[in-house]
């Protein structure tokens, strides 16, 4: 059955980050996709897909984010990411975690950070538990401890 639904696009968005957020993927199915079991029009198909590929983006999967781009005729993202994965330098930096939420209990200040997949919001106080803060509270989706470092950096002055 091909679905069409009925909220608008922003809302089709959402619940697709959402359902991708779960583990579902965006799969071809004959002359169209579907997604968690439902046939996608073409509209939310390029939709769905491209939320697929910022998922890649995230779990730094360029080669399958760019293949994904290139699929909905986004060339010049496709390239972005390739040349963006060529680029790619680890460096190693060791951060206590611990000191850095003792700092904003001292400063009594809070760190904002919103989850790259849902768009959540989460307040990081001096009372955060650093294992309470390991996944998004909304989608559940497991959450780098180098986006949360950055988030309470740019509160204490850090970096």
């Amino acid at each position: 059955m091909l679905v069409r639904w009925s909220c608008s696009w922003g809302c089709f968005e959402r619940g697709a980050r959402v359902t991708i957020s779960q583990g579902y993927t965006v799969t071809p199915w004959g002359g169209s996709y579907t997604l968690a079991g439902s046939i996608l029009t073409p509209e939310a198909a390029w939709l769905a897909n491209r939320v697929q590929a910022e998922h890649f983006v995230v779990a730094e999967r360029f080669e399958d984010a760019a293949q994904l781009h290139e699929k909905l005729g986004m060339w010049a993202e496709a390239g972005d990411l390739r040349r963006r994965a060529r680029r790619q330098v680890v460096t190693q930096v060791h951060v206590d975690m611990n000191a850095l939420i003792e700092q904003l209990k001292r400063t009594g200040i809070q760190a904002s950070y919103v989850c790259p997949i849902c768009h959540g919001p989460r307040a990081i106080t001096g009372d955060s538990r650093p294992d309470a803060l390991t996944t998004c509270q909304y989608c559940g989706v497991t959450i780098r401890q180098t986006d949360l470092i950055d988030a309470i950096t740019k509160v204490v002055g850090f970096r």
